[in-house]
């Protein structure tokens, strides 16, 4: 980036940090932890935006992009602990479009970049399902579709970075569907739409011990 551009951006975000730390509300009126930890804290907005603006190339700035995603996940985590879940579907909403604007920045970076997404993608689905297990029904479905959007993403980029991206995709949904619980109808659903092939079981074969509750091929109705 040029030196001229680079310089009084970086003077109006050191302006922006002192005002932040020399003003005494309502920002000290938070808990100190939040302070450097929740998303929604200002401060924490102004480093996001700090750690983004010095990732020079797509792979750092993918990169960033999950670090941030991830915070959203962890502090639902810490509301659920203290049973104020009403901000969960707020953060969700924000993992969604930071995951959407990673799934862009994949289909112009380097070929590896793809496989960490990937990896990173299927870690944060199953945070996402430990979250669910302790969340009210009607919150759940929220956060189903949001998880439905982040994988529809996923397999986006999968599509248009693979040579082969049908056995891309299908591995790639097989990952997620070991991931999610059988309890969520909807997430796998959608998976199996998207990806048939992923949902097949080997002749004489048998996906969970018998008398448990299962997907069974073809069917997402669950097993007596």
């Amino acid at each position: 980036m040029n030196r001229s551009k680079l310089l009084p951006r970086l003077l109006v975000y050191a302006i922006i940090l002192f005002v932040v730390i020399t003003t005494p509300s309502p920002i000290h009126a938070a808990p100190l932890s939040d302070l450097f930890t929740a998303p929604d804290s200002l401060i924490v907005k102004i480093q996001e935006k700090v750690e983004y603006f010095f990732a020079f190339s797509d792979q750092q700035k993918i990169a960033v992009l999950d670090k941030q995603a991830e915070r959203r996940l962890a502090h639902a985590k810490s509301l659920v602990k203290t049973a104020d879940v009403a901000k969960i579907p707020a953060l969700l909403k924000e993992y969604e479009t930071l995951k959407h604007k990673q799934s862009e920045l994949i289909k112009v970076a380097p070929a590896t970049t793809l496989v960490n997404a990937e990896e990173e993608t299927v870690k944060q689905q199953a945070s996402i399902e430990d979250l669910k297990e302790n969340l009210p029904e009607p919150m759940k479905q929220v956060v189903s579709e949001s998880q439905i959007t982040v994988i529809e993403s996923m397999v986006d980029s999968i599509e248009e970075k693979e040579t082969n991206s049908e056995v891309a995709v299908t591995n790639f949904i097989k990952e997620i569907k070991e991931v999610i619980n059988p309890t969520s109808v909807e997430v796998l659903e959608s998976a199996r739409e998207i990806a048939p092939g992923a949902f097949a079981v080997t002749p004489g074969t048998q996906e969970v011990a018998p008398g448990s509750s299962q997907t069974s091929p073809g069917s997402l109705e669950t097993a007596p």
